[in-house]
């Protein structure tokens, strides 16, 4: 019984660790269409990304395509600073993509951080 005991304590003490996120702030490089929907993907600001998209008219297609952000693709970008939302959405125009989602990473115990980002459109 000692053992189970000390099982479940062990496991109640691990699963009730707060788990906190690095949170990222973007800083727009310049003034450009294509930085501040870099800025609105990796913020996941999904609705402030298609506003913009909508005010300049701008084709989803093309942009999930074409748009590089600081060197990767506009989905890729977002996907890496875990602006899933936005990935999502801007996965559905884009050609022959592939999705690989590190599961292990979201679980594991981080701390809270803000990491400052400067945003480019190559």
């Amino acid at each position: 019984m000692g053992i189970l005991k000390l099982a479940i304590i062990t496991s109640l003490t691990l699963s009730s660790m707060a788990v906190t996120a690095t949170t990222y702030k973007f800083i727009p490089g310049n003034n450009e269409v294509g930085t501040k929907l870099c800025v609105e993907a990796g913020s996941n600001d999904l609705k402030g990304y298609r506003s913009e998209m909508r005010s300049h008219r701008l084709n989803n297609r093309r942009i999930a395509n074409n748009l590089t952000c600081n060197g990767e693709n506009v989905a890729s970008f977002a996907e890496r600073y875990n602006a899933l939302k936005t990935a999502a959405h801007i996965n559905k125009f884009r050609k022959n993509r592939v999705t690989i989602t590190d599961l292990a990473a979201n679980k594991s115990p981080q701390t809270s951080d803000t990491e400052v980002i400067i945003v480019t459109v190559n």
